[in-house]
């Protein structure tokens, strides 16, 4: 409730500023020969795109804009205190601004130095955590409880790892916070998958290839637990050992992370929406722009004995996959 309460607030206060910005960019417009400030963008080449908060602040034709790769001068970037991306530092000139005073106070500016502002992060939340330990190779995905909405996007992370795809990849599924219209099934099945994957992580794609099948018929799960070969009472009894405090290290995560919907985090560093992960080396072939090719033919009991042993096909085919050529 707590999380809930925070981030409506948040997203409240966030509205009410846009409001102010909206006017303010009007006359930012209306006024661009005023401004003569500096403007440093510092970002993560894999996850950087243009908020329109940094577009507010840096518009003016007499703004002096330069975007810069951290990674490029990372010594520079050091001085900055701060240990997030992306990372916009203002110079003071702005406070001759006519409406200096009500970004400042509006929150939207922040005094980052004596001699510079940056944008706050409520404006520009972080999708970088610099001070996060690496750990190389390993793919977070933060998914809702009732995903059946994003199910290709599991299937498609299956079939390319049935195909051999995906090597040394850690690929670890996460669940976001429940909102007030999810049911317990929903949370006791988020409960089930997070205790195959903690217990039984060889098996865990396997449960999850025949669950996805057909997510609404609760019936599934004994045939998911069936063909991944789990005893559905070892399973039952290890919910209860574990209860709910497992899905809650994924909750608490999220929130530290300042997510609410679908996300990708990249070696425990860098949030990445859906088509971002077509920039990082590895990843990119999870991304399908549309639907198609053999997320939409695949055979239900055919995954056991091809896909899971590594065989050729898309894994829901024995002999490949016609509709995608695989």
């Amino acid at each position: 409730m707590i999380y809930f309460i925070r981030q409506g607030k948040a997203e409240m206060n966030r509205y009410a500023c846009k409001i102010f910005l909206s006017t303010a960019a009007l006359f930012l417009f209306l006024n661009a020969s005023l401004f003569s400030y500096e403007v440093k963008i510092f970002f993560n080449p894999l996850n950087y795109e243009a908020d329109e908060d940094i577009y507010f602040i840096s518009r003016s034709s007499e703004a002096e804009v330069e975007e810069i790769d951290y990674s490029e001068r990372e010594n520079e970037f050091k001085g900055k205190k701060t240990s997030v991306l992306p990372f916009v530092l203002i110079s003071r000139d702005i406070e001759s601004q006519p409406f200096f005073k009500d970004l400042l106070s509006a929150g939207f500016l922040k005094k980052h130095s004596g001699t510079a502002y940056a944008i706050a992060p409520l404006f520009l939340p972080p999708t970088t955590f610099l001070k996060k330990p690496v750990e190389k190779n390993r793919l977070d995905i933060f998914l809702p409880m009732n995903y059946e909405k994003v199910t290709d996007i599991l299937r498609r992370i299956i079939e390319l790892r049935s195909r051999g795809h995906l090597k040394g990849i850690a690929v670890q599924l996460r669940f976001l916070p429940p909102d007030k219209d999810v049911s317990f099934s929903l949370v006791e099945e988020a409960l089930r998958q997070k205790v195959i994957q903690e217990a039984y992580p060889g098996k865990y794609f396997i449960y999850c290839w025949y669950r996805i099948q057909n997510f609404n018929d609760p019936e599934s799960v004994k045939d998911a637990l069936y063909y991944a070969e789990l005893d559905e009472s070892k399973v039952k009894k290890l919910m209860s050992v574990y209860t709910l405090e497992l899905l809650k290290a994924d909750w608490n995560l999220a929130e530290e992370l300042g997510i609410s919907d679908i996300s990708f985090f990249w070696e425990n560093r860098s949030l990445l929406k859906y088509d971002q992960l077509t920039s990082v080396p590895g990843l990119g072939e999870i991304y399908v722009p549309s639907s198609g090719g053999c997320s939409s033919c695949a055979e239900k009991k055919d995954f056991a004995s091809s896909g899971s042993s590594g065989g050729s096909g898309c894994g829901a085919h024995k002999s490949g996959c016609s509709g995608c050529g695989h």
